[in-house]
């Protein structure tokens, strides 16, 4: 019988490189510890440490779920791998809240956050923040009206600005918000309206009283060009 021919299997260099190459990859990517992290913002390191110190790509990159369910606070985390030096950059965005809101028909309590996020599992930051009751229904892992969310983020920037203290808010079933001074002083305003024509009125009243030496009870500030109080 004629003798059969074997074949030699001959590899290309590039082929052989491009496979050392993605060896190397998935070597690091499954097994190789991140020692490097670039976390923005800098002071959300202890956050990322909790979690992913000492632990492969890999794991980090099946495992990010985690840190949302632990950290409802956070809104997004983007991670990047970094090839030299070898780690990863994680970029976290985190929700700041801003006011505690109690529904008072429910009598349940949720928070606010800058991004307009309603969410009974935030984790206030600062010890003291705005109250907010609400005689409208409030959703859980909803959004707050938009309406109210600016009104509400111009009255926080007002009273930074001119230190004035702000007790509580209240949203009424119409829509219409009732602001709480400290000194107990009522202010009330329609969202439906202009709501910076009423701020201004807002901050004319406050110094019309300076000026007079006197303190209204509830000024009424919803008629455009008028403003009521007793």
């Amino acid at each position: 019988m004629p003798k059969r021919k074997i074949k030699k299997i001959s590899f290309h260099p590039l082929f052989i490189l491009n496979f050392l190459i993605l060896s190397s990859f998935l070597f690091l990517v499954s097994f190789k510890k991140i020692e490097n992290f670039v976390v923005e913002p800098p002071e959300s390191l202890p956050l990322v440490e909790k979690y992913f110190a000492n632990k492969s790509l890999l794991f980090i990159l099946l495992n990010h779920k985690k840190v949302f369910k632990e950290n409802p606070n956070l809104v997004s985390l983007e991670i990047k791998p970094l090839i030299y030096p070898y780690g990863i950059k994680i970029k976290i965005k985190e929700g700041k809240v801003l006011a505690k809101i109690i529904d008072f028909k429910e009598n349940k309590i949720y928070f606010l956050d800058n991004y307009e996020r309603i969410n009974s599992y935030f984790k206030p930051k600062e010890k003291k923040i705005l109250e907010i009751i609400s005689y409208k229904k409030i959703e859980d892992r909803a959004y707050l009206n938009k309406k109210i969310f600016n009104f509400l983020l111009k009255i926080l920037q007002f009273s930074n600005l001119y230190l004035v203290k702000i007790d509580k808010l209240i949203i009424h079933s119409n829509f219409d918000i009732s602001l709480i001074l400290e000194n107990n002083q009522e202010y009330l305003f329609d969202l439906q309206k202009n709501q910076d024509e009423q701020i201004k009125k807002f901050y004319f009243f406050l110094e019309f009283q300076k000026k007079q030496n006197f303190k209204a009870f509830r000024v009424d500030l919803r008629i455009p060009k008028k403003i009521y109080f007793q």
